[in-house]
């Protein structure tokens, strides 16, 4: 045989043995290509905890494979996929074009909340980078497409479904509940490293499938709360630093009946911003329209604040103050810096949604640590508040700009124009039948405030404030009319050590300067006023009590103690000094001129008592149809057992060309005890120079003394009253008409009158007695010498006398007169 031949031969039978063990190879991963793909992926798949539980595959025509189904388990949930297709190529290699999978089922075994990790760590930003930057790095060569997922969860049983799709770096994926809600929309499309990628969450589709799967909410919130919303974002990252284009979360929380004894309530999230994200630092752009408000329960609220053991007084202003709404609305930059530990903002607006009772609160330039040991804040509040409410139905109006600093210390400053502001004040008391009454009225009442509060890391409290206060339209029933009330202060220092002073003004009248020092809770407190006019005093809208006006004259006055007690504040001590100087002027139409007091009062245990025995009282003149002048007295003025008592020690003064004298008088008045009045060489010519009439002459002084006793009832008594000369005298009776007239009448009259025309007498004296019913009589007897007539003049007269007696005994010739008409008459 041809060598060629045997060549050819040798290698048909070496193609054919080729062929035969080509078939047999093929023969075999065909019919054992299922055990084949479990062993080869049982290493690949054992680093997942995964192993194959069931195959079945085939090839296509174009030798795709195909897997009818493929079983796969996990500690945690079972998949199987159904309708799988891999189709792949060779040209200068192999490769993998596309895998599609028609459905994809993951039943769970276990519960994922049992799984969780019990070490939790805090939140970190490196720990979103990680997570992204996992997923950059999950690049697929080939396209996948699952048109159809299911999973089923071990604690509810629940089916929920999607699609999943990934193409050219594009990964899409669309999560639904059993009713086909949407739950979850994610578009992520990877690019050298970097990601960008838009998501859609349902919020109640999510939060069920949350609760079944990975957590469970508590079934007080389960029940009780519907929780609606959307959040929905676009963004874009690379390395170490993420881009959220913009982000939107609408979020709202119903409860009709509440939750924890909360009492009904919804809660409406809704913000829309841009941010960065590094590995520090997130830095948002809040849009216009961000915000979050609450509508709640004011009784819950309430209650709350009262279970917590919040100040009766927080509880009292709260139920004085019903409010059932809030709104949070941040603007501008919200910068978290997690490596200096600071939280910043352009600016957060608080306001109650109330248009009858609105709050409005205004915070700028917002800055915190996150331990809140370090802050800063400019804040803008407008408020209106309702408290006083026992004096006042109108809200207060509060309006203050400033700025607070947490440090070490707590800082306030206050620019102007702070402003505190009561309207229609009205302050009751009682009356005798301890019915309330309105006792006092203000229309208006404004506090104006700058300045500076510190309270330091000892809760001391140090302030630099000015404050001005402003009244308008006072009025205090019986008392006083004001058209405003202002006054202006300066307070500095500590509450251990507050040094405040100032000044009150009345209509424009510098009223009062003031100042308190020390210690807040027992401070020192001195009140004065130095040359105030009294003419500007009385000018003033006063009830006075009797009719008095002044065209000169001043007030100083100084009041000084200590308040140990704000309980009872007349427990305290006071020391008031009072002097009133110079007053020329009219009281109940009798003029006065050059009074002056000087008097110290001692304020204590609710009573007033003078602080020395005696304090000097002047008065100059005192016009009563004849002038008394100098007059002078020490008082005594006290107050205890709610009863007023009056003193004047040593009461004396000058008239009728003499003087008078009272060692003491007291009110209220004492009936058993008398009141001496002392006449002291009263000039009788002075006397009948008042009555001015024709004719009568009388000369010679007299002196007397007359005890007065005053009743419970307020009648007078006089008992041994004397009266009697202390010099010689003249009565003289000529030309005068009546006189003349009554001599003509009467020859005894005529012989009677003839002894008085020219009556010197040595001797002239009266006993006085006045009785309850004022009646008043007076034994008189004048002895003398008529040197006209060569001959001695005694006369003995008892004269009764109404209630003018008093009066008329001081005008000694027309009583002789007229009595002796009458003694002459009788006889």
């Amino acid at each position: 045989m041809e060598p060629w031949v045997k060549l050819y031969m040798r290698l048909l039978k070496l193609s054919c043995l080729v062929l035969v063990i080509f078939s047999l190879i093929t023969s075999t991963l065909y019919f054992y290509r299922n055990a084949f793909l479990v062993h080869f992926s049982k290493a690949y798949l054992a680093k997942f905890d995964m192993s194959i539980t069931c195959i079945d595959t085939r090839f296509t025509s174009n030798l795709d494979l195909t897997f009818d189904k493929l079983c796969l388990d996990h500690p945690l949930v079972n998949v199987d996929i159904t309708n799988a297709q891999v189709n792949w190529s060779y040209y200068s290699g192999f490769s993998l074009d596309e895998i599609s999978l028609n459905k994809l089922k993951f039943e769970s075994k276990d519960s994922l909340i049992s799984k969780k990790s019990s070490n939790q760590t805090s939140f970190r930003l490196q720990d979103i980078h990680q997570m992204l930057r996992k997923i950059t790095a999950l690049s697929l060569p080939i396209p996948i497409k699952i048109d159809q997922f299911t999973y089923q969860g071990f604690n509810s049983g629940k089916i929920y479904k999607g699609e999943f799709s990934v193409k050219r770096n594009v990964y899409t994926l669309q999560f639904y509940d059993v009713t086909n809600t949407e739950i979850a929309l994610v578009n992520l499309n990877v690019i050298d490293k970097k990601l960008a990628g838009k998501f859609t969450l349902n919020l109640t589709p999510m939060l069920d499938f949350l609760d079944d799967e990975l957590f469970k909410l508590p079934s007080e919130i389960k029940e009780k709360v519907d929780i609606k919303g959307k959040i929905s974002s676009e963004f874009e990252w690379e390395p170490n630093q993420l881009n959220i284009i913009k982000q939107t979360e609408k979020i709202h929380l119903i409860s009709s009946k509440g939750i924890y004894n909360s009492g009904p309530f919804k809660l409406e999230h809704d913000l829309t911003y841009s941010a960065l994200i590094d590995e520090n630092i997130i830095d948002v752009l809040l849009e216009k329209g961000s915000q979050l408000a609450a509508q709640y329960s004011h009784a819950a609220l309430v209650r709350f604040f009262k279970n917590k053991g919040i100040d009766p007084r927080v509880i009292a202003l709260l139920n004085d103050n019903v409010n059932k709404n809030m709104r949070l609305q941040p603007s501008g930059k919200l910068k978290v810096n997690f490596s200096k530990q600071k939280i910043s903002l352009t600016k957060l607006a608080i306001n109650n949604l109330d248009e009858k009772q609105p709050i409005l609160l205004h915070f700028n330039s917002l800055f915190t640590r996150f331990d809140i040991k370090n802050a800063q804040a400019q804040f803008d509040l407008n408020a209106h508040v309702r408290v006083f409410k026992d004096v006042t139905n109108v809200p207060v109006k509060l309006i203050t700009k400033g700025e607070i600093i947490k440090n070490d210390n707590l800082s306030f400053r206050f620019e102007p124009d702070s402003q505190v502001k009561l309207t229609d004040l009205t302050f009751k008391g009682k009356n005798n039948s301890t019915t309330p009454t309105h006792m006092a009225y203000i229309g208006s009442m404004v506090f104006d405030w700058q300045g500076n509060i510190v309270v330091d890391k000892n809760k001391d409290v140090k302030l630099a404030v000015k404050l001005k206060t402003k009244m308008d339209k006072g009025i205090v029933k019986n008392i006083v009319k004001t058209k405003s009330i202002q006054m202006a202060s300066q307070i500095n220092g500590s509450l251990n050590d507050i040094k405040i002073n100032g000044q009150l003004m009345l209509d424009d009248i510098p009223l009062a300067e003031f100042d308190l020092s020390g210690n807040v809770s027992e401070p020192h407190i001195e009140i004065l006023a130095d040359n105030l006019s009294l003419n500007a005093l009385l000018g003033l809208n006063i009830q006075k009590t009797l009719p008095i006006s002044v065209i000169n004259g001043s007030l100083d006055y100084h009041l000084k103690g200590q308040v140990k007690n704000w309980q009872s504040i007349d427990a305290n001590q006071f020391n008031l000094s009072v002097k009133i100087s110079d007053v020329i002027g009219e009281i109940n139409d009798t003029w006065f001129e050059g009074f002056n007091w000087q008097q110290k009062f001692i304020f204590e245990q609710g009573n007033i008592k003078t602080s020395d025995n005696y304090s000097a009282l002047s008065l100059a003149s005192l016009d009563v149809g004849t002038p008394i002048t100098n007059l002078i007295a020490k008082s005594i003025v006290a107050f205890s057992n709610e009863t007023w008592h009056f003193s004047l020690v040593d009461f004396k003064g000058d008239m009728f060309g003499g003087s008078f004298h009272i060692p003491a008088f007291q009110w209220p008045i004492d009936s058993k005890k008398a009141m001496n009045i002392n006449l002291i060489g009263i000039d009788l010519n002075k006397l009948v120079e008042l009555e001015k009439q024709q004719g009568v002459l009388v000369t010679g002084k007299v002196s007397g003394e007359f005890p007065f006793y005053i009743n419970n009832n307020n009648n007078a008594t006089i008992v041994n009253g004397k009266l009697y000369n202390v010099s010689n005298g003249v009565i003289q009776l000529k030309d005068n008409p009546a006189v003349t007239s009554l001599k003509q009448s009467s020859t005894e009259l005529a012989l009677a009158f003839d002894a008085l025309q020219n009556l010197h007498y040595h001797k002239l004296s009266a006993s006085v007695y006045m009785y309850e019913d004022g009646r008043m009589l007076l034994d008189t007897a004048i002895k003398g010498r008529n040197p006209d007539l060569d001959n001695d003049v005694n006369l003995n007269l008892n004269l009764n006398y109404d209630l003018l007696g008093l009066i008329k005994s001081l005008r000694i010739a027309d009583n002789v007169e007229s009595d002796i008409i009458q003694k002459l008459q009788q006889n």
